[in-house]
Protein backbone atom coordinates (compact mmCIF):
# COMPACT_ATOMS: atom_id res chain seq x y z
CA UNK A 1 0.00 0.00 0.00
CA UNK A 2 1.48 3.47 -0.90
CA UNK A 3 3.44 5.15 1.88
CA UNK A 4 1.49 8.43 1.70
CA UNK A 5 -1.71 6.64 2.76
CA UNK A 6 -0.12 5.82 6.11
CA UNK A 7 0.39 9.49 6.84
CA UNK A 8 -3.20 10.38 5.96
CA UNK A 9 -5.52 10.23 9.02
CA UNK A 10 -8.29 8.95 6.73
CA UNK A 11 -6.34 5.76 6.02
CA UNK A 12 -5.23 5.35 9.63
CA UNK A 13 -8.87 5.37 10.78
CA UNK A 14 -10.31 3.25 7.96
CA UNK A 15 -7.53 0.65 8.11
CA UNK A 16 -8.18 0.08 11.82
CA UNK A 17 -11.92 -0.26 11.28
CA UNK A 18 -13.41 -3.69 12.21
CA UNK A 19 -15.74 -3.36 9.22
CA UNK A 20 -14.75 -4.06 5.62
CA UNK A 21 -14.72 -0.90 3.46
CA UNK A 22 -14.40 -0.42 -0.30
CA UNK A 23 -14.44 2.81 -2.32
CA UNK A 24 -15.06 2.48 -6.04
CA UNK A 25 -15.34 4.80 -9.03
CA UNK A 26 -16.33 4.08 -12.59
CA UNK A 27 -12.99 2.38 -13.32
CA UNK A 28 -12.98 0.07 -10.29
CA UNK A 29 -11.76 -0.13 -6.70
CA UNK A 30 -9.70 2.85 -5.57
CA UNK A 31 -9.55 1.90 -1.89
CA UNK A 32 -9.90 -1.26 0.21
CA UNK A 33 -9.15 -1.28 3.93
CA UNK A 34 -7.22 -4.03 5.72
CA UNK A 35 -10.39 -5.66 7.08
CA UNK A 36 -11.76 -6.15 3.59
CA UNK A 37 -8.43 -7.59 2.38
CA UNK A 38 -8.65 -10.20 5.16
CA UNK A 39 -12.31 -10.92 4.35
CA UNK A 40 -11.76 -11.35 0.62
CA UNK A 41 -10.54 -14.60 -0.88
CA UNK A 42 -8.42 -12.63 -3.41
CA UNK A 43 -4.69 -12.40 -2.73
CA UNK A 44 -2.66 -9.33 -3.60
CA UNK A 45 -3.79 -5.78 -4.18
CA UNK A 46 -7.42 -5.07 -5.00
CA UNK A 47 -6.82 -1.58 -6.39
CA UNK A 48 -8.12 -1.21 -9.93
CA UNK A 49 -10.11 -4.43 -9.78
CA UNK A 50 -13.86 -4.56 -10.40
CA UNK A 51 -16.36 -5.51 -7.73
CA UNK A 52 -16.88 -8.84 -9.44
CA UNK A 53 -13.14 -9.59 -9.33
CA UNK A 54 -12.99 -8.67 -5.63
CA UNK A 55 -15.95 -10.92 -4.77
CA UNK A 56 -15.11 -14.05 -6.75
CA UNK A 57 -16.38 -16.34 -3.97
CA UNK A 58 -19.73 -14.55 -3.63
CA UNK A 59 -22.99 -15.61 -5.25
CA UNK A 60 -22.91 -14.28 -8.84
CA UNK A 61 -26.55 -13.09 -8.80
CA UNK A 62 -25.98 -11.07 -5.63
CA UNK A 63 -22.72 -9.59 -6.98
CA UNK A 64 -24.54 -8.52 -10.15
CA UNK A 65 -27.25 -6.82 -8.06
CA UNK A 66 -24.56 -5.00 -6.08
CA UNK A 67 -22.73 -3.91 -9.26
CA UNK A 68 -25.91 -2.48 -10.79
CA UNK A 69 -26.69 -0.46 -7.67
CA UNK A 70 -23.14 0.94 -7.57
CA UNK A 71 -23.33 1.97 -11.25
CA UNK A 72 -26.73 3.58 -10.63
CA UNK A 73 -25.27 5.74 -7.90
CA UNK A 74 -22.18 6.64 -9.94
CA UNK A 75 -24.39 7.70 -12.86
CA UNK A 76 -26.49 9.86 -10.50
CA UNK A 77 -29.60 7.73 -11.14
CA UNK A 78 -29.73 6.96 -7.45
CA UNK A 79 -28.47 9.04 -4.54
CA UNK A 80 -30.04 7.33 -1.54
CA UNK A 81 -28.15 5.01 0.79
CA UNK A 82 -29.00 1.44 -0.14
CA UNK A 83 -28.46 -1.98 1.36
CA UNK A 84 -27.67 -5.25 -0.39
CA UNK A 85 -27.48 -8.66 1.27
CA UNK A 86 -24.48 -10.68 0.19
CA UNK A 87 -23.21 -14.19 0.78
CA UNK A 88 -19.76 -15.52 -0.05
CA UNK A 89 -17.40 -18.21 1.16
CA UNK A 90 -14.24 -17.28 3.06
CA UNK A 91 -10.74 -18.69 2.48
CA UNK A 92 -11.76 -21.87 4.34
CA UNK A 93 -14.86 -22.20 2.15
CA UNK A 94 -17.21 -21.33 5.03
CA UNK A 95 -20.35 -19.34 4.13
CA UNK A 96 -20.32 -15.75 5.37
CA UNK A 97 -23.17 -13.26 5.24
CA UNK A 98 -22.97 -9.47 4.95
CA UNK A 99 -25.24 -6.45 4.77
CA UNK A 100 -23.53 -4.10 2.29
CA UNK A 101 -24.38 -0.39 2.69
CA UNK A 102 -23.88 1.76 -0.40
CA UNK A 103 -23.42 5.53 -0.09
CA UNK A 104 -22.31 8.10 -2.65
CA UNK A 105 -19.37 10.21 -1.36
CA UNK A 106 -16.81 12.70 -2.68
CA UNK A 107 -13.35 11.13 -2.48
CA UNK A 108 -10.24 12.83 -3.84
CA UNK A 109 -12.38 15.39 -5.59
CA UNK A 110 -14.34 12.83 -7.56
CA UNK A 111 -17.72 11.09 -7.20
CA UNK A 112 -17.35 7.61 -5.73
CA UNK A 113 -19.43 5.03 -3.89
CA UNK A 114 -18.45 3.78 -0.49
CA UNK A 115 -19.35 0.15 0.32
CA UNK A 116 -19.45 -0.87 3.99
CA UNK A 117 -19.55 -4.63 4.64
CA UNK A 118 -21.26 -5.46 7.94
CA UNK A 119 -20.72 -9.10 8.91
CA UNK A 120 -24.09 -10.64 9.87
CA UNK A 121 -22.93 -14.26 9.78
CA UNK A 122 -23.60 -15.00 13.46
CA UNK A 123 -26.99 -13.31 13.25
CA UNK A 124 -27.83 -15.22 10.08
CA UNK A 125 -26.77 -18.53 11.60
CA UNK A 126 -28.91 -17.77 14.66
CA UNK A 127 -31.83 -16.88 12.41
CA UNK A 128 -31.38 -20.09 10.45
CA UNK A 129 -31.24 -22.13 13.64
CA UNK A 130 -34.36 -20.42 14.96
CA UNK A 131 -36.09 -20.94 11.63
CA UNK A 132 -35.13 -24.63 11.65
CA UNK A 133 -36.44 -24.96 15.20
CA UNK A 134 -39.63 -23.16 14.22
CA UNK A 135 -40.10 -25.39 11.16
CA UNK A 136 -39.51 -28.50 13.28
CA UNK A 137 -42.03 -27.29 15.84
CA UNK A 138 -44.46 -26.44 13.06
CA UNK A 139 -44.13 -29.96 11.63
CA UNK A 140 -44.84 -31.43 15.06
CA UNK A 141 -47.89 -29.18 15.44
CA UNK A 142 -49.13 -29.97 11.94
CA UNK A 143 -48.99 -33.73 12.47
CA UNK A 144 -50.57 -33.46 15.90
CA UNK A 145 -53.90 -35.24 16.20
CA UNK A 146 -55.51 -32.20 17.80
CA UNK A 147 -56.54 -28.88 16.32
CA UNK A 148 -54.50 -26.07 17.94
CA UNK A 149 -55.66 -22.46 17.84
CA UNK A 150 -54.22 -19.35 19.54
CA UNK A 151 -56.44 -16.31 20.14
CA UNK A 152 -55.30 -12.85 21.16
CA UNK A 153 -56.90 -10.84 23.98
CA UNK A 154 -59.87 -9.80 21.86
CA UNK A 155 -60.55 -13.23 20.40
CA UNK A 156 -58.88 -12.98 16.99
CA UNK A 157 -56.95 -15.94 15.56
CA UNK A 158 -53.17 -15.44 15.65
CA UNK A 159 -52.15 -19.05 15.02
CA UNK A 160 -53.76 -22.28 13.82
CA UNK A 161 -52.11 -25.56 12.94
CA UNK A 162 -52.95 -27.57 9.83
CA UNK A 163 -55.40 -29.81 11.70
CA UNK A 164 -57.45 -26.77 12.75
CA UNK A 165 -57.62 -25.23 9.27
CA UNK A 166 -58.46 -28.57 7.65
CA UNK A 167 -61.16 -29.29 10.24
CA UNK A 168 -62.80 -25.90 9.66
CA UNK A 169 -62.25 -25.75 5.90
CA UNK A 170 -60.08 -22.61 5.73
CA UNK A 171 -56.68 -21.94 4.23
CA UNK A 172 -54.05 -20.80 6.73
CA UNK A 173 -53.89 -17.28 5.27
CA UNK A 174 -57.64 -16.58 5.34
CA UNK A 175 -57.97 -18.05 8.84
CA UNK A 176 -55.49 -15.64 10.42
CA UNK A 177 -57.12 -12.59 11.98
CA UNK A 178 -60.66 -13.99 12.00
CA UNK A 179 -62.82 -13.21 15.02
CA UNK A 180 -63.22 -16.67 16.52
CA UNK A 181 -66.57 -16.02 18.17
CA UNK A 182 -68.26 -14.10 15.35
CA UNK A 183 -67.05 -16.52 12.66
CA UNK A 184 -66.49 -19.98 14.14
CA UNK A 185 -69.00 -20.11 16.99
CA UNK A 186 -72.67 -20.89 16.17
CA UNK A 187 -74.73 -17.76 16.79
CA UNK A 188 -76.70 -19.28 19.68
CA UNK A 189 -73.46 -19.79 21.67
CA UNK A 190 -71.50 -16.63 20.85
CA UNK A 191 -72.39 -14.56 23.91
CA UNK A 192 -71.89 -17.46 26.31
CA UNK A 193 -68.54 -18.56 24.89
CA UNK A 194 -67.17 -15.01 24.63
CA UNK A 195 -68.05 -14.57 28.30
CA UNK A 196 -66.08 -17.72 29.20
CA UNK A 197 -63.15 -16.44 27.11
CA UNK A 198 -63.16 -13.14 29.01
CA UNK A 199 -62.89 -14.94 32.35
CA UNK A 200 -59.67 -16.56 31.11
CA UNK A 201 -58.27 -13.25 29.81
CA UNK A 202 -59.16 -11.61 33.14
CA UNK A 203 -57.13 -14.26 34.97
CA UNK A 204 -60.13 -15.60 36.85
CA UNK A 205 -59.38 -19.10 35.62
CA UNK A 206 -56.11 -20.36 34.11
CA UNK A 207 -57.25 -23.56 32.39
CA UNK A 208 -60.64 -24.91 31.42
CA UNK A 209 -60.59 -28.67 31.25
CA UNK A 210 -62.18 -30.58 28.42
CA UNK A 211 -65.65 -29.51 27.29
CA UNK A 212 -67.64 -30.30 24.16
CA UNK A 213 -68.54 -27.38 21.96
CA UNK A 214 -69.87 -27.06 18.38
CA UNK A 215 -68.01 -24.98 15.77
CA UNK A 216 -68.98 -23.81 12.29
CA UNK A 217 -66.91 -24.78 9.26
CA UNK A 218 -66.42 -22.33 6.39
CA UNK A 219 -69.41 -23.96 4.66
CA UNK A 220 -71.58 -23.43 7.73
CA UNK A 221 -71.63 -27.09 8.81
CA UNK A 222 -71.48 -27.73 12.56
CA UNK A 223 -68.79 -30.02 13.99
CA UNK A 224 -68.63 -31.11 17.62
CA UNK A 225 -65.18 -30.60 19.16
CA UNK A 226 -63.82 -31.48 22.59
CA UNK A 227 -61.77 -28.41 23.67
CA UNK A 228 -59.23 -27.56 26.38
CA UNK A 229 -58.38 -23.87 26.93
CA UNK A 230 -55.21 -22.51 28.56
CA UNK A 231 -54.20 -18.91 29.23
CA UNK A 232 -50.98 -17.67 27.57
CA UNK A 233 -48.76 -15.19 29.45
CA UNK A 234 -45.73 -13.04 28.57
CA UNK A 235 -42.46 -12.89 30.54
CA UNK A 236 -44.02 -10.50 33.04
CA UNK A 237 -46.97 -12.79 33.72
CA UNK A 238 -49.49 -10.70 31.78
CA UNK A 239 -52.12 -12.74 29.97
CA UNK A 240 -51.81 -12.12 26.24
CA UNK A 241 -54.16 -14.72 24.80
CA UNK A 242 -55.63 -18.20 24.97
CA UNK A 243 -54.41 -21.49 23.50
CA UNK A 244 -57.18 -23.95 22.62
CA UNK A 245 -56.60 -27.55 21.63
CA UNK A 246 -59.49 -29.61 20.34
CA UNK A 247 -60.40 -33.02 18.96
CA UNK A 248 -63.27 -33.47 16.50
CA UNK A 249 -65.75 -35.88 18.09
CA UNK A 250 -68.60 -35.35 15.62
CA UNK A 251 -68.64 -38.92 14.38
CA UNK A 252 -68.40 -40.44 17.85
CA UNK A 253 -71.22 -38.16 18.99
CA UNK A 254 -73.29 -39.28 16.04
CA UNK A 255 -72.54 -42.91 16.85
CA UNK A 256 -73.65 -42.29 20.43
CA UNK A 257 -76.79 -40.57 19.18
CA UNK A 258 -77.55 -43.46 16.84
CA UNK A 259 -77.04 -45.91 19.70
CA UNK A 260 -79.42 -43.87 21.85
CA UNK A 261 -81.89 -43.86 18.99
CA UNK A 262 -81.59 -47.63 18.70
CA UNK A 263 -82.35 -48.01 22.39
CA UNK A 264 -85.33 -45.68 22.05
CA UNK A 265 -86.57 -47.69 19.07
CA UNK A 266 -86.29 -50.90 21.05
CA UNK A 267 -88.15 -49.31 23.94
CA UNK A 268 -90.82 -48.12 21.51
CA UNK A 269 -91.39 -51.62 20.22
CA UNK A 270 -91.53 -53.00 23.75
CA UNK A 271 -93.99 -50.27 24.69
CA UNK A 272 -96.11 -51.06 21.68
CA UNK A 273 -96.27 -54.73 22.61
CA UNK A 274 -96.93 -53.95 26.26
CA UNK A 275 -99.46 -51.15 25.79
CA UNK A 276 -101.11 -50.47 22.42
CA UNK A 277 -101.43 -54.03 21.20
CA UNK A 278 -102.25 -55.36 24.66
CA UNK A 279 -105.15 -52.90 24.96
CA UNK A 280 -106.55 -54.14 21.67
CA UNK A 281 -106.14 -57.76 22.71
CA UNK A 282 -107.97 -57.05 25.96
CA UNK A 283 -110.85 -55.61 23.94
CA UNK A 284 -110.90 -58.75 21.83
CA UNK A 285 -110.92 -60.98 24.92
CA UNK A 286 -113.67 -59.01 26.70
CA UNK A 287 -115.86 -58.93 23.61
CA UNK A 288 -115.37 -62.62 22.99
CA UNK A 289 -116.32 -63.45 26.59
CA UNK A 290 -119.52 -61.42 26.32
CA UNK A 291 -120.29 -63.01 22.98
CA UNK A 292 -120.24 -66.48 24.50
CA UNK A 293 -123.13 -65.59 26.83
CA UNK A 294 -125.29 -63.91 24.21
CA UNK A 295 -127.54 -65.33 21.59
CA UNK A 296 -126.55 -64.52 18.08
CA UNK A 297 -128.58 -61.46 17.20
CA UNK A 298 -128.08 -57.77 16.47
CA UNK A 299 -126.03 -57.21 19.61
CA UNK A 300 -123.98 -60.32 19.03
CA UNK A 301 -123.28 -59.25 15.49
CA UNK A 302 -122.08 -55.84 16.61
CA UNK A 303 -119.75 -57.37 19.21
CA UNK A 304 -118.41 -59.80 16.66
CA UNK A 305 -117.75 -56.91 14.31
CA UNK A 306 -115.92 -55.08 17.12
CA UNK A 307 -113.77 -58.17 17.71
CA UNK A 308 -112.88 -58.36 14.07
CA UNK A 309 -112.04 -54.63 13.88
CA UNK A 310 -109.88 -54.82 16.99
CA UNK A 311 -108.01 -57.79 15.56
CA UNK A 312 -107.48 -55.86 12.34
CA UNK A 313 -106.04 -52.94 14.31
CA UNK A 314 -103.61 -55.31 16.04
CA UNK A 315 -102.58 -56.77 12.72
CA UNK A 316 -102.01 -53.29 11.27
CA UNK A 317 -99.96 -52.22 14.29
CA UNK A 318 -97.75 -55.27 14.04
CA UNK A 319 -97.26 -54.68 10.30
CA UNK A 320 -96.34 -51.05 10.93
CA UNK A 321 -93.81 -52.01 13.58
CA UNK A 322 -92.19 -54.56 11.31
CA UNK A 323 -92.13 -52.07 8.43
CA UNK A 324 -89.20 -50.20 10.00
CA UNK A 325 -87.60 -53.12 11.82
CA UNK A 326 -84.26 -52.66 10.01
CA UNK A 327 -84.29 -48.86 9.89
CA UNK A 328 -81.00 -48.38 11.72
CA UNK A 329 -79.05 -51.03 9.82
CA UNK A 330 -79.80 -49.82 6.27
CA UNK A 331 -77.02 -47.47 5.04
CA UNK A 332 -77.73 -44.01 3.69
CA UNK A 333 -77.23 -43.18 0.02
CA UNK A 334 -78.19 -40.69 -2.68
CA UNK A 335 -81.97 -40.98 -3.20
CA UNK A 336 -84.15 -39.08 -5.67
CA UNK A 337 -86.78 -37.29 -3.63
CA UNK A 338 -88.89 -36.60 -6.71
CA UNK A 339 -88.95 -40.23 -7.91
CA UNK A 340 -89.74 -41.53 -4.42
CA UNK A 341 -92.55 -38.99 -3.96
CA UNK A 342 -94.04 -39.81 -7.37
CA UNK A 343 -94.09 -43.54 -6.53
CA UNK A 344 -95.65 -42.86 -3.14
CA UNK A 345 -98.27 -40.53 -4.64
CA UNK A 346 -99.19 -43.15 -7.25
CA UNK A 347 -100.15 -45.62 -4.50
CA UNK A 348 -101.77 -42.87 -2.44
CA UNK A 349 -104.02 -41.73 -5.31
CA UNK A 350 -105.15 -45.29 -5.99
CA UNK A 351 -106.17 -45.68 -2.35
CA UNK A 352 -107.65 -42.17 -1.98
CA UNK A 353 -108.88 -41.42 -5.49
CA UNK A 354 -111.31 -38.75 -4.25
CA UNK A 355 -108.60 -36.68 -2.55
CA UNK A 356 -107.34 -33.74 -4.60
CA UNK A 357 -103.51 -33.58 -4.51
CA UNK A 358 -101.49 -30.56 -5.72
CA UNK A 359 -97.72 -30.93 -6.08
CA UNK A 360 -94.99 -28.30 -6.66
CA UNK A 361 -91.54 -29.87 -7.07
CA UNK A 362 -89.81 -26.48 -7.28
CA UNK A 363 -87.68 -27.38 -10.29
CA UNK A 364 -84.67 -28.49 -8.23
CA UNK A 365 -82.30 -31.44 -8.57
CA UNK A 366 -84.04 -33.27 -5.73
CA UNK A 367 -81.40 -35.72 -4.47
CA UNK A 368 -81.25 -36.28 -0.71
CA UNK A 369 -79.18 -38.36 1.69
CA UNK A 370 -81.68 -41.08 2.64
CA UNK A 371 -82.60 -44.76 2.16
CA UNK A 372 -85.56 -46.95 1.18
CA UNK A 373 -87.48 -45.79 4.27
CA UNK A 374 -87.98 -42.39 2.65
CA UNK A 375 -91.10 -43.87 1.05
CA UNK A 376 -92.39 -44.89 4.51
CA UNK A 377 -91.84 -41.35 5.72
CA UNK A 378 -93.73 -39.75 2.82
CA UNK A 379 -96.54 -42.31 2.90
CA UNK A 380 -97.15 -41.79 6.62
CA UNK A 381 -97.24 -38.00 6.24
CA UNK A 382 -99.71 -38.26 3.34
CA UNK A 383 -101.93 -40.70 5.22
CA UNK A 384 -101.87 -38.41 8.24
CA UNK A 385 -103.10 -35.55 6.02
CA UNK A 386 -106.38 -37.37 5.24
CA UNK A 387 -106.85 -39.77 8.18
CA UNK A 388 -108.29 -37.18 10.57
CA UNK A 389 -109.98 -34.98 7.94
CA UNK A 390 -113.79 -35.32 8.19
CA UNK A 391 -114.49 -33.14 5.15
CA UNK A 392 -116.13 -34.72 2.15
CA UNK A 393 -113.80 -32.89 -0.25
CA UNK A 394 -110.34 -33.54 1.10
CA UNK A 395 -107.38 -31.70 -0.33
CA UNK A 396 -103.59 -32.11 0.11
CA UNK A 397 -100.86 -29.69 -1.00
CA UNK A 398 -97.24 -30.74 -1.40
CA UNK A 399 -94.37 -28.34 -2.10
CA UNK A 400 -90.58 -28.71 -2.10
CA UNK A 401 -88.20 -25.79 -1.69
CA UNK A 402 -84.45 -25.42 -1.35
CA UNK A 403 -83.33 -24.45 2.14
CA UNK A 404 -79.68 -24.10 3.29
CA UNK A 405 -77.89 -27.29 2.21
CA UNK A 406 -81.06 -29.32 1.81
CA UNK A 407 -84.75 -29.34 0.90
CA UNK A 408 -87.89 -28.45 2.84
CA UNK A 409 -90.87 -30.70 2.11
CA UNK A 410 -94.20 -29.16 3.13
CA UNK A 411 -97.35 -31.35 3.23
CA UNK A 412 -100.54 -29.53 4.19
CA UNK A 413 -104.26 -30.35 4.29
CA UNK A 414 -107.65 -28.69 4.56
CA UNK A 415 -108.58 -30.61 7.69
CA UNK A 416 -109.85 -29.24 11.03
CA UNK A 417 -106.40 -28.18 12.19
CA UNK A 418 -104.58 -29.08 15.37
CA UNK A 419 -104.20 -27.61 18.85
CA UNK A 420 -100.95 -25.94 19.83
CA UNK A 421 -100.27 -28.70 22.36
CA UNK A 422 -100.74 -31.38 19.72
CA UNK A 423 -98.57 -29.54 17.18
CA UNK A 424 -95.72 -29.38 19.71
CA UNK A 425 -96.11 -32.98 20.87
CA UNK A 426 -97.04 -34.85 17.70
CA UNK A 427 -93.48 -36.04 17.02
CA UNK A 428 -92.25 -36.02 20.63
CA UNK A 429 -90.68 -39.44 21.27
CA UNK A 430 -91.39 -39.21 25.00
CA UNK A 431 -95.04 -38.10 24.89
CA UNK A 432 -96.03 -40.36 21.98
CA UNK A 433 -99.26 -38.47 21.29
CA UNK A 434 -99.02 -39.11 17.58
CA UNK A 435 -99.12 -42.88 17.71
CA UNK A 436 -96.85 -45.41 16.03
CA UNK A 437 -96.75 -43.67 12.65
CA UNK A 438 -95.61 -40.34 14.09
CA UNK A 439 -92.94 -42.08 16.14
CA UNK A 440 -91.60 -43.87 13.08
CA UNK A 441 -91.59 -40.62 11.08
CA UNK A 442 -89.48 -38.97 13.80
CA UNK A 443 -87.02 -41.88 13.86
CA UNK A 444 -86.61 -41.77 10.07
CA UNK A 445 -86.08 -37.99 10.04
CA UNK A 446 -83.54 -38.26 12.86
CA UNK A 447 -81.62 -40.94 10.99
CA UNK A 448 -81.42 -38.64 7.94
CA UNK A 449 -80.18 -35.85 10.26
CA UNK A 450 -83.14 -33.70 9.33
CA UNK A 451 -85.83 -32.03 11.40
CA UNK A 452 -89.64 -31.85 11.40
CA UNK A 453 -92.16 -29.28 12.64
CA UNK A 454 -95.94 -28.82 12.54
CA UNK A 455 -97.47 -25.39 11.79
CA UNK A 456 -100.84 -23.98 10.75
CA UNK A 457 -101.49 -24.24 7.02
CA UNK A 458 -102.82 -20.68 7.12
CA UNK A 459 -100.95 -18.42 9.51
CA UNK A 460 -103.00 -17.49 12.60
CA UNK A 461 -105.85 -19.70 11.38
CA UNK A 462 -105.47 -22.95 13.38
CA UNK A 463 -108.77 -24.40 12.12
CA UNK A 464 -107.82 -24.19 8.44
CA UNK A 465 -105.65 -27.31 8.43
CA UNK A 466 -102.03 -28.09 9.33
CA UNK A 467 -98.75 -28.14 7.45
CA UNK A 468 -96.00 -30.60 8.31
CA UNK A 469 -92.56 -29.33 7.28
CA UNK A 470 -89.65 -31.75 6.93
CA UNK A 471 -86.09 -30.59 6.19
CA UNK A 472 -83.70 -33.17 4.76
CA UNK A 473 -80.04 -32.61 3.83
CA UNK A 474 -79.16 -32.80 0.15
CA UNK A 475 -76.79 -35.46 -1.14
CA UNK A 476 -74.04 -32.79 -1.38
CA UNK A 477 -74.37 -31.83 2.31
Amino acid sequence: MPAEKKRDPFYLIFDKSPIGILIVDKKGIIYANKKFHRMSAVSGSLLGKTIGEALLAALPSEVETLRKKVNAQLSKKSTQTQTVMLQWNDRKNRPRFFDVFLQKIEFKEQTTVQLIFNNTTLLKISENELRAQHETLQRYLDIAGAAIVVLDKIGKVTYANRKATEMLGYSGAEFMGLDWFDTIMPQRLRLEMRSVFRTIIAGEVETIEYYNNPVLTKRGVERIVSWRDTALSDEDGNIIGVLSSGVDITESQRAASELKSAVETSMLYLDLMGHDIRNQLQAITMSADLLKDMALGPDGGRLLEYVINAADVCDALIDKVHATEHLLSVPLGDISLKVTLEQTLDLFRRKHHKVKVTVDYGGFDLVVRADSYLENLLRELLENAVKHNPKEKKQVWISIGQSDDGFKIAISDNGPGMSEKMKLSLFDLEKRLGGVGAQQVKHIVDKYRGHIVVVDRVEDEPKEGVEIQVWLPSARH
